[in-house]
């Protein structure tokens, strides 16, 4: 295989001949074309397009690994479908192959292009179509196959697709993927500040929100790195973007995941409680502060029952009925979520 920026770069503004080249010869295009069984209902299909299908289809069938069809993958996914499955597949095979051979010889120029070419027609991919889910996951099996050494390249590209879309699941997907594979000090250091960036950015960006979440129990799971994101430091920050925009779901149920789905003593809850009470008081016709507080004296509802203490279960009680009638006015069509 030779070094050259095209080798495995399909040039789409050409017309599909890759069957007429000599590699080709010894596939009978007609033959396959008659053998072809007629779907169930007439589609109209450009013939150039169905011969390639067909060839991959009985070529791949007859277990036919080689650089041809991992040029004739490319073909298929990017001018017919770039989220076809099988082509996805069965290039990964043909991929691997190769570069399993290419390690057995001991030519790492080989190697080394290969990963190159994957990760250009990746790119032309993600380009065309962020959210892709046969890119992705293709990704991620090269991710997997270069180990930690790429884990910047990585970050890298991903923050630069998350600028044209701060919110694409795939990507953020994808950064976690890699995280968790390799959870080292640096590399979740560098998240934890780029979710900071993102939500200074956009304070409503879910994601990030998402990410941040995730990033609090990877780095919990690890002693070493637990002190990476201490909670009262997430608290502060937390409770100073709400500040900011009091009706922003996303910081409310981030400041709920720190307080309420981790077992917290009745101190850290009465802190939760204060904070939250606080918004609740100085902005009265806001219902995200008001959940908050229904949702905290449920949990202190929940430790009263459980430990037996009536004077706290009373204390909680009234509360939430009080706030039962609140948020039945403040949220209307949702009334039937705040019964006690």
């Amino acid at each position: 295989m030779s070094g050259t920026k095209d080798t495995f770069v399909v040039d789409i503004s050409q017309e599909m001949n890759v069957l007429e080249s000599k590699e080709w010869e010894d596939v009978d295009v007609i033959m396959l074309r008659k053998r072809r069984k007629p779907h169930a209902v007439h589609i109209d299909v450009d013939m150039a397009k169905q011969d390639v299908l067909n060839v991959f289809l009985d070529r791949m069938n007859d277990g036919e690994v080689s650089e041809r069809m991992l040029r004739l993958t490319e073909e298929i996914i990017l001018r017919i479908n770039s989220a076809d499955y099988s082509a996805w597949a069965w290039r990964w095979t043909c991929f691997l192959a190769l570069f399993e051979e290419a390690k057995r010889q001991g030519n790492t120029q080989r190697q080394s292009e290969l990963v190159l070419f994957e990760k250009q027609m990746m790119k032309t991919v993600v380009t065309g179509n962020p959210k892709n889910y046969q890119v992705w996951n293709y990704r991620r099996k090269m991710v997997e196959l270069q180990g930690a050494a790429c884990v910047k390249e990585e970050m890298e590209f991903t923050r630069g697709c998350l600028e044209f879309d701060a919110k694409n699941y795939h990507v953020w997907a994808h950064r976690q993927a890699v995280l968790k594979m390799w959870p080292t000090a640096d590399s979740l250091r560098g998240e934890i500040m780029f979710t900071g960036e993102c939500l200074e950015k956009d304070v409503m960006n879910n994601s990030a929100w998402n990410q941040r979440a995730w990033l609090l129990h990877l780095c919990e799971s690890v002693q070493q790195l637990a002190h990476l994101m201490p909670r009262s430091t997430e608290i502060e920050m937390t409770m100073s973007c709400i500040e900011g925009c009091v009706e922003n779901e996303a910081a409310w149920a981030y400041l709920k995941h720190l307080g309420l789905y981790d077992a917290v003593s009745q101190d850290q809850l009465d802190g939760f409680l204060e904070c939250s009470a606080s918004l609740m008081t100085r902005h009265e016709t806001s219902i995200q502060p008001a959940i908050a507080v229904y949702e905290f004296y449920n949990v202190m509802l929940e430790h009263a029952e459980s430990s037996s203490d009536e004077k706290m279960y009373s204390r909680a009680k009234v509360m939430m009925e009080t706030l039962s009638h609140k948020l039945r006015l403040l949220d209307p069509l949702g009334a039937h979520r705040y019964s006690v």
